[in-house]
């Protein structure tokens, strides 16, 4: 294969994807805040199968929540009530649970997050409570302060379906509102060491400038201070969380990072502006609760990605859909790069059988609009085909011992996805808690860490794909 062959389908694939292109500068426009006066109230959901103590920086983040914290028990309804869903009924979920006044289902015959989702949205719906909007958060994601407040407000855009702002915790550390310690009633200038501490409770506890050294508690100062046993509860308050301590950040964490501000800030900004179909990613997601009530239930559980399924029925179904970048929320995201790959594998198959299901209903959408919209919703595969046009290539020329041509082909994949790297990283510089190096150092890895979908997303065509749900790895605090 020859220069002239590489060139050509370079062209092709640029004329191809430069309506897609365009979208990669929305981030440069900054988003219209909203403000919306009434204040709506929210069904929080959050699967919480086998998570363990990883649930426990969510669990904190909503008990910090701004939103609502002038609504009592005692002085009228809350704002917002969170359910969570579990499949194991002695679940210790359960009892983390307890300290935020979740209220709790579980569902042993859940197969998937569509299936816990529906479960729990069917009990909800049967139950007579009334929400204005269902909030889906996963059990390893921690809340802004202002999470709620700002999806509240992303009410006002009049979309049925709002998408969040996802960072993740794990290389993104300069906002320090996300932040805030949970520190078990210990000040930032608390020292713990060798600490063997269990089984007691803190109530009102405040210490200051304090030094708890195996287990003593030397030169302290407290107020209010009710110390059981010397001890401290092992519920919600066992960990002495910031930004860290919360998962290991290596180049596996910081290449996963990267995925999502190429799906929030290259394309969600952009596609929202527009008045495309963004993707709802069912983590850090609104649904309006009388599109939720239309369905009865969660309807999206033919694929191993239920999120897939609901961006295609949105556009489909006409269904306005919103990104909100105000509304931020930080994900942890697997240190290992087998569980990285577990993950990704489950995204691309989804992605795949949601475009089985889905594609022939698009494509009878009729108008320029709706073929502008599909455009953007499908242009993945001209990616796919491009780059693994080029990987062939990259074969072929290997096997016949033209290493030049071969050198050639692999150099225009890396190029690619080396701007989409280097695009990416300059519209989330500001969140990347990296130094100047260490973000060049990310543009130039990332490419190799993006040619690994060419294999999952082959081994998700031909079928090779995991049957059901699989556990990932999560820190255990």
């Amino acid at each position: 294969m020859g220069n002239n062959f590489l060139i050509s389908i370079t062209i092709i694939f640029l004329i191809l994807y430069f309506p897609r292109l365009i979208g990669w500068f929305g981030w440069i426009f900054p988003q219209k805040k909203l403000s919306c006066e009434k204040k709506h109230r929210f069904a929080l959901i959050v699967p919480a199968r086998d998570e363990g103590r990883a649930v426990l920086p969510l669990f904190q983040s909503i008990k910090e929540q701004s939103y609502g914290r002038e609504c009592t028990k005692e002085a009228g309804e809350r704002l917002f009530d969170t359910y969570v869903i579990v499949k194991n009924p002695h679940d210790e979920v359960i009892e983390y649970a307890k300290e935020i006044d979740a209220k709790v289902y579980v569902d042993e015959e859940q197969k998937s997050k569509g299936d816990c989702l529906d479960y729990c949205i069917r009990h909800i719906l049967m139950s007579g409570r009334k929400y204005d909007g269902y909030m889906i958060v996963d059990a390893d994601c921690r809340l802004d302060a202002d999470f709620m407040k700002n999806m509240n407000d992303a009410l006002e855009s009049g979309a049925q379906v709002i998408t969040a702002r996802k960072l993740v915790g794990n290389y993104t550390m300069n906002d320090a509102s996300a932040y805030n310690n949970i520190s078990c009633g210990i000040s930032k200038n608390a020292d713990i060491k060798n600490r063997n501490i269990a089984n007691g409770d803190i109530i009102n506890n405040s210490i200051i400038n304090d030094s708890i050294i195996n287990g003593n508690i030397v030169n302290s100062n407290m107020i209010n201070n009710n110390i059981t046993n010397d001890s401290i509860s092992d519920k919600i308050n066992v960990c002495s969380y910031n930004a860290g301590s919360m998962a290991a950040c290596n180049h596996i964490t910081c290449q996963n990072g990267l995925i999502w501000s190429i799906i929030d800030e290259l394309g969600n900004r952009f596609k929202s502006a527009m008045g495309f179909t963004t993707m709802p990613i069912t983590t850090g997601i609104l649904i309006r609760g009388d599109l939720v009530e239309e369905w009865g239930g969660w309807n999206y559980r033919q694929t191993l990605t239920e999120d897939m399924e609901l961006l295609r029925d949105c556009a489909c179904k006409g269904i306005r859909t919103f990104h909100y970048s105000y509304a931020k929320l930080y994900l942890e995201e697997a240190p290992s790069h087998a569980d990285t790959n577990k993950r990704r594998t489950r995204w691309m198959t989804g992605m795949v059988e949601a475009d089985r299901l889905y594609c022939r209903e698009l494509f009878k959408r009729h108008g320029m609009w709706a073929f502008a919209d599909n455009y953007y919703i499908l242009s993945l595969w001209i990616v796919y085909a491009y780059i693994g046009t080029l990987s062939a290539a990259v074969f072929f020329n290997i096997i016949t011992l033209n290493f030049w041509q071969a050198a050639a082909a692999f150099l225009l994949i890396y190029t690619a996805f080396f701007a989409l790297s280097v695009m990416a990283v300059l519209a989330d510089w500001k969140n990347i808690g990296l130094s100047w190096f260490n973000k060049l150092c990310l543009m130039l890895v990332h490419p190799f860490f993006y040619m690994e979908y060419i294999l999952i997303v082959g081994r998700a065509v031909l079928g090779v794909h995991p049957k059901g749900w699989e556990k990932i790895g999560r820190v255990q605090y």
